[in-house]
């Protein structure tokens, strides 16, 4: 009397701690007899999807499946983006375990089962390929067949006249008037508008769902620098490190804001630092240095403005830009970031995004970057180091370097005289006296990004950008070859 025995394994989680870069991947399950070559082969017999594949989000793709060969499953492809993040497959697999030398399995239920399932993720997969041939033949997108794509939640009706475009205008819910729309004043206004676009793969943006757009404007998170504090770790052990979290998923409003949360962070955590260390009896001299990425430089510039701040100017020591948009994002030449810019503040109205680009007000010496850069945010430091990319099309390479631009240098506008005046208060500060020299550096990262082919990613420039967070190699020559700045 032959036996048969069936083993399942459910996957609720995936968690990866700090193990993987960002990239996809899928967990791939198979069962082999040990010493036995000449037992049936142990093959997955049913799977169980216990929740159901969300088929259009950003984080996943395709389905689970079976490989003939190897008699493996393997779990639906998923985007790993940050260390300490939860996956949730939520499947269960049955493997087939036959006590026999012959596969019982080759005629069975569960082997016909099978085959039907996988016939139809075949016609499934026909019929996508169908489609998007279609849709390059008529213009339109597979974007326009799915409503979840096109609805956007609550928007503007955007109409392009000269004086600008109108306000909000409620919610709509004809996707396809709303694509037509979109479509053709985002044409116009690319076509006509000389502050944005010139380049017809501007166009690509339109097709994109409101999950890809916000995905290109994804904000950080607390563990994106991880890598520098590793590094800042071995080179002095006694170091405290701040991965701050008050702004995490709050940067869409109020630069000004931002930077009093994140003032009341770092006093709070210097407070619990200092109280520690004086009560051991090793209350010593404090260096206070700062490590941004991105908009977190104009965070970090906005806290040091903050009144909370003001006792410990005296102790700031190093102060590592990476990427710092710290001239807003005048004279960018980055055409398809910036419609995507454009677009992003008609559609979700981000207070961050109009102060980067100097719409928050009229009159641009009343804008918060106008501000800012009046205020004297650089000039404690003791060290300057200003790391940028000219591949980095997320920041503008003048902003990051805190440098003059052609675009700049030959706009004899008040938009021109403003840009100079930022730039030369920026400067005038780094330049201030000070009773110690104080260093000054500008460093430019090439990255090799070849094995990324062409995507949107490289496409915008956020492939360089993000690489800066994936990449410490720059971080390591910088900082041991001047281990004084991070000591």
């Amino acid at each position: 009397m032959e036996t048969a025995h069936e083993v399942a394994v459910y996957i609720d989680r995936f968690h990866n701690l700090d193990l993987f870069q960002q990239g996809w991947y899928c967990m791939k399950i198979s069962a082999t007899w040990e010493e036995d070559e000449y037992r049936a082969p142990i093959t997955p017999a049913r799977v169980t999807q216990y929740e159901a594949i969300d088929i259009g989000a950003k984080g996943s793709f395709g389905f689970w499946k079976i490989d003939d060969v190897d008699n493996s499953f393997n779990t639906q492809p998923f985007l790993v983006k940050y260390a300490r993040q939860d996956i949730y497959p939520s499947v269960m697999v049955s493997f087939y375990i036959p006590n026999s030398e012959v596969e019982p399995l080759e005629h069975g239920v569960g082997s016909k089962s099978y085959d039907i399932v996988k016939g139809l993720l075949s016609s499934r997969e026909m019929l996508l390929e169908e489609l998007k041939k279609t849709s390059s033949v008529t213009g339109s997108t597979l974007e326009d067949l799915d409503d979840a794509d096109l609805t956007l939640g609550k928007y503007e009706t955007v109409q392009s006249s000269k004086s600008g475009f109108s306000n909000y205008r409620g919610e709509h819910r004809a996707p396809t008037k709303f694509t037509r729309q979109m479509t053709g004043s985002l044409r116009e206004f690319l076509e006509s508008s000389d502050g944005v676009g010139g380049s017809t793969n501007d166009i690509m943006l339109y097709t994109l769902s409101t999950e890809e757009l916000l995905d290109l404007f994804e904000t950080g998170n607390h563990l994106d620098l991880r890598l520098v504090r590793n590094q800042w770790l071995l080179l002095d052990p006694g170091a405290e490190c701040l991965l701050s979290q008050t702004n995490e998923e709050r940067t869409t409003g109020d630069f000004k804001e931002m930077g009093r949360r994140l003032a009341n962070e770092v006093v709070a955590f210097l407070k619990r630092k200092l109280d520690k260390h004086c009560k051991n009896g090793g209350c010593e001299e404090m260096k206070l240095s700062f490590v941004g990425h991105s908009i977190g430089n104009v965070i970090i510039r906005s806290a040091l403005t903050e009144p909370k701040l003001q006792p410990f100017l005296k102790n700031l020591h190093t102060y590592m830009s990476i990427s710092g948009p710290h001239l807003g994002y005048w004279y960018s030449s980055n055409s398809l970031f910036n419609s995507g810019l454009w677009l992003m503040k008609r559609l979700k109205g981000m207070q961050s995004m109009h102060q980067l680009t100097f719409s928050d007000e009229e009159d641009p010496q009343n804008t918060f970057f106008y501000k800012l850069c009046k205020l004297k945010t650089l000039e404690n430091f003791k060290h300057i180091i200003l790391v940028s990319s000219p591949q980095d099309g997320y920041v503008p390479y003048h902003s990051a370097r805190i440098d003059l631009c052609h675009g700049a240098s030959s706009d004899t506008s008040k938009k021109g005289q403003v840009f100079t005046e930022m730039l030369n208060n920026c400067l005038d500060q780094i330049r201030a006296p000070t009773s110690e020299t104080r260093v000054f550096m500008r460093c430019d990262v090439h990255f090799d990004l070849s094995a990324q082919g062409r995507n949107l990613n490289t496409m915008v420039g956020r492939a360089a950008h993000i690489e800066f967070l994936e990449d410490d190699i720059y971080i390591r020559f910088i900082m041991w070859s001047f281990p004084e700045f991070f000591r």
